[in-house]
């Protein structure tokens, strides 16, 4: 989880003020972790220790309740253990899945799992869609699978379009909170990163400046 919440540190200072070029800083002085880790971490436990994924999330919510939840989410804390799910389609729901991709083995139990643990704040298609696809290219990027393969598996069963380089999404892309738009073009630019030789050496500077392997392993959730 470790490149999870590193993208969430680095880019808590981004997300309302995109930034459309590399030569950026890693980290400045308001760099914070987010919701987005947070929830990250719950998805790990629930995983992990075998718990309710509500139930991790509220635990890990009281301990860090100014980390910047948004205003659904809260509402849903505020309702209590017989709170709705809401209905959001927010891209929140792909933020936090990724743990999904290390504690399954196929590709099928990655979507089952991403959708079982997303319904529970983002009850909407597209949210699950979201999740799932965000879920199923780490799956798949972990396993090896090529840029190719990735965004074949990708396109066929999600219907995204991950065509688009990366120099072509720049110039037009803003700010979008759905994972409709928000998600397909940024599993495009992950996608389309892996033959990009200036975001490989962003990657080098940045393990080589905190000493974090460029490529890691992490256990299965126990069954």
């Amino acid at each position: 989880m470790f490149g999870a919440i590193t993208g969430d540190v680095i880019g808590s200072v981004y997300e309302h003020r995109n930034v459309k070029h590399k030569a950026f800083p890693l980290f400045d002085a308001a760099s914070r972790f987010t919701d987005d880790t947070v929830l990250t971490l719950a998805v790990a436990q629930a995983l992990l220790e075998g718990e309710a994924p509500g139930a991790a999330m509220r635990a890990l919510h009281a301990r860090y309740p100014e980390a910047g939840f948004g205003p659904t989410f809260r509402a849903w804390i505020e309702g209590g253990d017989e709170a709705s799910p809401p209905k959001s389609a927010s891209n929140g729901a792909a933020m936090r899945i990724s743990p999904v991709a290390w504690a399954c083995d196929t590709l099928d139990a990655v979507c089952a799992a991403a959708e079982r643990i997303t319904v529970v704040t983002h009850d909407h298609p597209e949210a699950v869609k979201g999740a799932q696809a965000t879920a199923a290219a780490v799956f798949l990027a972990r396993r090896g699978a090529g840029k190719a393969a990735i965004r074949a598996q990708i396109e066929a069963r999600f219907g995204y379009d991950l065509s688009v380089p990366l120099d072509a999404l720049r110039p037009g892309y803003a700010f979008d909170l759905s994972c409709a738009g928000a998600v397909p073009p940024a599993i495009a630019q992950a996608v389309w990163a892996r033959l990009d030789a200036p975001l490989a050496a962003l990657a080098r500077r940045f393990c080589a400046a905190y000493a974090v392997p460029l490529t890691a392993s992490a256990p299965s959730a126990p069954a």
